[in-house]
């Protein structure tokens, strides 16, 4: 896998930048043992850090640079950061003085079998792919779609659940129709609508239009259209602008993620397909999360807290469906020091990347 050629040798001809192998045998095996003994290290001398986080809410934006570099950092540098930045900020679970909650687990066997697991990077789609797992992005739009339908049972009434529609093409990922079932909306009331060859595959808003007007008339509640930029069958693109005026003129709440993201009210998108991310991880933005929020909140004593109840932090328990999570932004934050923003010809990563966190972040 280092042979292969990701580099335009014109453009790092005259370039500080060292030729872009994603990974190197060699390069990673030597960052792995880093990593190993950085891990091993942390685990040796987990009693001296402080049980709870020392910091105050929001302490990152003022010690992360604004932008990330534009040379890749040494890995050795990265791990610094980690060690000074990232550690002072974390609860240690793993402590011999924490009480709280539960025990965590954890053990060397079970930590070298998510090595294996990540190394591998399967995708567990079907027995034939592999054996097990779920993606991410089912979830992300399931949470989206949970608040859409809760919003509109406040407006139509919970007895009126039998008329919501969503809005799907006939090249939407598999998972949407999975995800509307899961989220109460009756299997009949799941528009797929046909493309066509002259759309190139994608939605057609005009047809979008037809189906919509059509429901209204039968007396059924349209509520939710998911479009796609880049399908998984034909790689169609969907002119999510202009769905997203016809979605706007009849109150639909929309997921897409690229080209008309200022519309839509929700984004999502896989950095494990594109920022070179090992599976899994999803990147969730919402234009109005208290919508989401609201419907997804639990808030039990045993989860209550000072920081929770009286300061502006986020509390993701509220995002999604488990309480818990993993600490998958340390992956992105692993790939975007050393290698974002210096290969800006590699798949069009750095365009997307830097389009995304201006509009949104």
């Amino acid at each position: 896998m280092g042979s292969i050629d990701a580099n335009n040798e014109a453009s790092y001809a005259a370039s500080p930048v060292a030729p872009f192998r994603p990974l190197d045998p060699e390069e990673f095996r030597k960052q792995a043992h880093l990593m190993v003994d950085f891990i091993a290290d942390y685990y040796k001398n987990i009693e001296n850090y402080p049980v709870l986080s020392q910091v105050e809410p929001g302490y990152l934006r003022t010690r992360l640079p604004e932008t990330a570099p534009y040379l890749p950092e040494p890995f050795e540098t990265i791990l610094e950061d980690v060690q000074k930045v990232i550690i002072p900020g974390m609860t240690n679970w793993l402590s011999p003085n924490f009480f709280a909650y539960f025990p965590v687990t954890c053990s060397s066997a079970a930590f070298l079998g998510e090595v294996l697991c990540t190394g591998f990077n399967s995708v567990p789609v079907n027995w034939l792919a592999s054996p097990a797992a779920t993606e991410l992005e089912m979830v992300a739009v399931l949470c989206t779609l949970v608040a859409a339908l809760d919003r509109a049972l406040e407006t139509i009434g919970i007895e009126n659940i039998g008329k919501l529609v969503v809005y799907e093409s006939d090249q939407t990922h598999s998972f949407f129709i999975k995800t509307s079932k899961l989220a109460g909306i009756f299997p009949c009331n799941i528009r797929t609508i046909p493309t066509t060859v002259e759309d190139k595959f994608s939605l057609s808003p005009k047809a979008l239009r037809k189906q919509i007007e059509a429901n209204i008339a039968d007396g059924l509640v349209p509520l939710f259209l998911c479009a796609t930029v880049g399908t998984t069958s034909t790689t169609a693109i969907d002119p999510v602008g202009q769905l997203a005026e016809v979605a706007n003129e009849f109150g639909i709440l929309g997921n897409t993620w690229m080209g008309g993201i200022e519309r839509v009210d929700s984004l999502s998108f896989n950095p494990h397909k594109w920022l070179l991310c090992f599976l899994d991880c999803c990147c969730l933005w919402v234009k109005k999360p208290e919508l989401m929020v609201k419907s997804l909140r639990t808030n039990p004593e045993y989860l209550r807290n000072k920081r929770s109840e009286f300061d502006a932090v986020i509390d993701y328990k509220d995002w999604q469906i488990g309480t818990s999570r993993r600490f998958r932004a340390l992956k992105l934050f692993e790939i975007i020091v050393p290698i974002f923003t210096c290969y800006p010809d590699f798949s069009g990563i750095s365009p997307f990347y830097i389009t995304w966190a201006l509009d949104f972040l």
